[in-house]
C-alpha cells in the first residue's frame, strides 16, 4: 500500500498537554502528537484528565481541528458531519482495540478487524504526479471533495502499524495510572517506556525520588 504523505505542522504540545492533565480545558492546540504515526495520534485523542477518561474529539468541529493540526488537510472540515464523525470515533476505538491486543500479546478482536477492513475500502486512489520532470505515484487526497477518504487514510496507516515489522514496536506508556497514550518505540534499543520523558518520565523520577527519601527517613 502507498501511505498518503502527511503535510503540514504537527504539534507535540507537551506543555499544553501537561496543563490539560493538571486541570486545564481542552482547545485545538492541546492535541498531542507523540504516537509516531497518525493512526496512534488519533487513538491519543482520549486522555486521562483530572482522573477521568476524556475524549478530545466530542464534535465534528473538534475532529476538523484535529485534522488540521495533524496536517492531514488544513482546509478540510466543510463537509464533516455527525455521521462521519461517528465513524471516525468507531475507527479510533477499533485501532485502539487492535493495538492494545498486540501490545498484550493477544489476537486482534474480529470486530476491530471488521471496522478496519471496512474503512480500508475508502483508501484514496493513487495517481501519477509530475514535479520537475520526476514522476511519483501518490494517493489522491481531497477531503473537501470526498471526506470519507479520511477513513481510508487513517485505516491504511493503522493497518501498516499493526502488520509487518512495525507491530513489535507498539508500546503503551508505562504510567498506567494516569496515562493512556500509545506510541511507536523507534529507539535503537527498543527500550522507550514513556509517552514523553518531559511528562510521564519526569513524574516517575519525582515519585521514585520521593519514595527513596521517605524510605531513608524511616530507616533513620
Amino acid at each position: 500500500m502507498i501511505a498518503p504523505k502527511i503535510k503540514g505542522r504537527r504539534l507535540t504540545a507537551l506543555s499544553m498537554y501537561s496543563r490539560l492533565v493538571m486541570g486545564g480545558s481542552a482547545s485545538s492546540a492541546d492535541f498531542v502528537f507523540l504516537g509516531g504515526d497518525v493512526s496512534l495520534d488519533l487513538v491519543n485523542t482520549t486522555i486521562v484528565l483530572n482522573g477521568r477518561f476524556t475524549d478530545l474529539l466530542t464534535t465534528p468541529q473538534r475532529l476538523s481541528e484535529w485534522i488540521a493540526a495533524a496536517g492531514l488537510a488544513p482546509s478540510a472540515s466543510a463537509r464533516l458531519g455527525t455521521d462521519l464523525h461517528g465513524r471516525v470515533i468507531e475507527l479510533r476505538e477499533a485501532i485502539r482495540s487492535a493495538c492494545t491486543a498486540l501490545i498484550d500479546g493477544a489476537a486482534i478482536p474480529g470486530e476491530a478487524l471488521d471496522v478496519l477492513n471496512e474503512a480500508l475500502r475508502s483508501v484514496p486512489v493513487p495517481e501519477l504526479r509530475q514535479d520537475d520532470g520526476t514522476l511519483t505515484l501518490e494517493p489522491r487526497v481531497d477531503l473537501d471533495r470526498d471526506p470519507e477518504t479520511l477513513l481510508g487514510i487513517l485505516a491504511q496507516h493503522a493497518a501498516e502499524v499493526v502488520s509487518g515489522d512495525r507491530a513489535d514496536r507498539l508500546r503503551r506508556c508505562d504510567n498506567h495510572d494516569t496515562c493512556t497514550l500509545l506510541f511507536m518505540d523507534t529507539s535503537r534499543s527498543r527500550s522507550r517506556r514513556w509517552c514523553s520523558m518531559e511528562l510521564c518520565g519526569n513524574r516517575h523520577k519525582v515519585a521514585a525520588h520521593h519514595a527513596r527519601a521517605v524510605s531513608n527517613r524511616i530507616r533513620r
